[in-house]
């Protein structure tokens, strides 16, 4: 025989006793979007920073520089120390 009540799926445990847990997701975004926020505007200025004093001006010349200065050191060496085919 159904009595129509039902016993819930889940149940509180005796250390958190009635927590209402819509009201603590609420307190938790008052303290995360303002932490988000404030994140978010450290990381738009640090771009624009980086932007105005112009660590963004010429991303491939550095990487092209490493090929080349290798055959620069090569060279000066060989001037240094020539090699005698005698």
């Amino acid at each position: 025989m159904d009595t129509g009540a039902h016993a819930p799926a889940y149940s509180l445990s005796p250390l958190c006793g009635s927590l209402d847990y819509n009201r603590f997701a609420m307190s938790a975004i008052y303290l995360a979007l303002p932490i988000a926020l404030l994140l978010a505007l450290v990381g738009v200025a640090g771009f624009i920073w980086s932007v105005r004093s112009g660590q963004l001006d010429d991303l491939e010349t550095p990487a092209l520089r490493i090929l080349g200065e290798e055959d620069e050191r090569r060279s000066t060496a060989d001037s240094k120390n020539p090699v005698d085919d005698d």
